[in-house]
């Protein structure tokens, strides 16, 4: 691991600058906006 720690640096969490990971990384992931009676079939 050690050999490694200084590469991975640039993947750890920066919460001071994102509110997710994967808006860090600039990965685009669906909101659901669906209500609940949306999903319901009856």
């Amino acid at each position: 691991m050690e050999k490694y720690r200084d590469q991975m640096e640039k993947f750890y969490f920066d919460e001071t600058k994102y509110d997710t990971y994967l808006e860090q990384l600039g990965v685009d992931y669906p909101e659901i906006k669906k209500r609940i009676k949306d999903y319901l079939m009856f």
